[in-house]
């Protein structure tokens, strides 16, 4: 009988929906069936988050204090009495507390997830602490692009970083083969309502009233709070609200993606969005920014267009030509789906994780 690792995931906040979450509950799912599996949860409101439909056991950790010594006295009791060998930290929050835990119980094999490298900078304590422990700490730095290991590489050893690209559990996101287009173009933006999400160039863009028979529906957290609220007084200033609807969190978004005919991004910058694999699984055309992995995914995959980044006048362009090229889309949806499944599939990204856990 083989050993079983005992592996956890740790997020910040499993409400946030997020790229880096979805992977994380994925990756904790699928190890799942062959491991000890644990997801920790450093934000345990669980608003947003049913786990119904998954097998790990989520050990939710709620830090009310902040980063001080009943923290960390709480944080590595959960690692001891569930006798956790293996960390898995998604994003720069979790890796602070893997860090420390580390310290005190070194037996720990620690992995960091970097989804962005866009954190980092912001936070010049955090740079020092990851400048000066990464390369001692972490034993592997998964970058999810070639861009975010050229960024990453200040903080860790080039031995210790490797590239593993996202991936979609495609058993949940299959591919919708009942679509039928109407005289309604409709897009789907999935993003949370943050500035370097963008959401305001649509309606920059739409004041124009350049484009006709289109609706775009976006969903995301944090609508009732600063940027959502900006962009919601935008909308109504702009009389938009007919074009761009502006919706919450969705649960189901394999099912919710079966309502759309092409999937937007318009961020100002991502690593490898998850959201874009998601649209390519389920055969949706993609119009997306020139950032990070997007351009080299959809020339290769030949699944949409790109235009350039924060550039309005390209986004209409291309916009105008996603709509009209509609002899394509068959051919864009098929192309996308068959790229996934070849490239970014869970299982293969699972097996280079577990080759990762084991080394």
């Amino acid at each position: 009988m083989k050993k079983k690792f005992n592996i956890a995931q740790i997020i910040y906040d499993i409400d946030e929906i997020g790229g880096a979450e979805r992977i994380a509950i994925d990756l904790a799912n699928q190890l799942s069936e062959t491991q000890n599996s644990y997801l920790i949860n450093l934000s345990p409101k669980n608003r947003n988050f049913s786990k119904n439909n998954y097998n790990f056991t989520l050990l939710n950790f709620r830090s009310l204090f902040g980063i001080k010594l009943f923290d960390v006295i709480s944080f590595l009791n959960l690692i001891k009495t569930n006798n956790i060998k293996i960390l898995h930290s998604h994003n720069f929050k979790p890796l602070v507390f893997s860090i420390i835990a580390y310290f005190f119980l070194k037996d720990l094999k620690i992995i960091y997830h970097d989804h962005d490298s866009i954190g980092h900078s912001e936070f010049p304590v955090w740079n020092f602490i990851f400048k000066s422990l990464g390369k001692r700490v972490v034993s592997k730095w998964i970058c999810v692009s070639d861009q975010v290991k050229i960024l990453a590489a200040k903080f860790a050893s080039n031995d210790k970083l490797e590239v593993i690209s996202n991936s979609v559990d495609l058993k949940n996101f299959y591919f919708n083969v009942n679509y039928q287009p109407d005289s309604i173009i409709k897009l789907v933006l999935i993003a949370n309502y943050r500035p370097e999400k963008n959401h305001e160039i649509l309606i920059n863009l739409f004041k124009e009233r350049c484009i006709n028979n289109i609706q775009i529906d976006c969903f995301g957290l944090y609508l009732n709070e600063d940027y959502g609220l900006k962009i919601n007084k935008m909308l109504q200033e702009n009389n938009l609200d007919s074009i761009i609807k502006l919706r919450g969190p969705s649960n189901d978004i394999s099912n919710l993606l079966n309502h759309y005919d092409i999937g937007l991004l318009v961020s100002l910058y991502e690593g490898l969005p998850m959201t874009m694999l998601e649209y390519m699984s389920k055969g949706l055309p993609v119009l997306v920014p020139d950032v990070g992995k997007c351009k080299e995914i959809v020339v290769k995959a030949n699944c949409g267009i790109i235009f350039n980044n924060n550039d309005i006048n390209s986004l209409r362009q291309k916009l105008i030509e996603i709509c009209e090229l509609r002899k394509n889309w068959d051919d864009w949806r098929r192309n996308g789906r068959r790229y996934i499944e070849k490239f970014h599939s869970l299982d293969t990204f699972t097996n280079r994780m577990m080759k990762i856990y084991k080394d």
